[in-house]
């Protein structure tokens, strides 16, 4: 099982079996469902790309489908891609690792096109949206 976030980095389509894009559904409990029956109509060692899993969410809804995404991704033995624009997604990621739920070997994070450092505690190299936004508010 793995999974890799791709934060606001370009992916290439080819390494990914299946897909998921971002303009499947715009009515969030619909677009949860979609998205964790496609997984596990998925066989097993299957690769597939999540595009925004975020849209249309609120944070507990991510939370929740990214608990899913790792339980399902475990069971069936899958790589997972999650194109992403939004930190929030990769946050509870990082909370499974610190809670042990997920290994850091289990999990990478591109960042802007940088792999990030992901330590056994679930916290990460500095994200730098987060500390741009952040001084911007003082």
């Amino acid at each position: 099982m793995r999974i890799v976030i791709y934060y606001d980095t370009d992916v290439i389509l080819e390494r990914f079996e299946h897909r998921i894009p971002w303009n499947r559904c715009v009515e969030p409990k619909q677009d949860y469902n979609y998205m964790v029956k496609k997984l596990e109509s998925l066989n097993e060692g299957a690769t597939i790309l999540i595009e925004y899993p975020e849209l249309f969410k609120t944070l507990p809804e991510i939370f929740d489908l990214c608990k899913d995404i790792v339980t399902i991704a475990r069971e069936k033995d899958l790589t997972v891609g999650i194109k992403t624009k939004l930190e929030d997604v990769i946050l509870p990621f990082l909370k499974f690792v610190g809670d042990h739920d997920l290994s850091v070997d289990e999990l990478k994070v591109i960042y802007r096109g940088r792999e990030k450092k992901i330590y056994e505690d679930g916290t990460i190299d500095e994200l730098e949206d987060s500390i741009k936004f952040a001084s911007s508010l003082w």
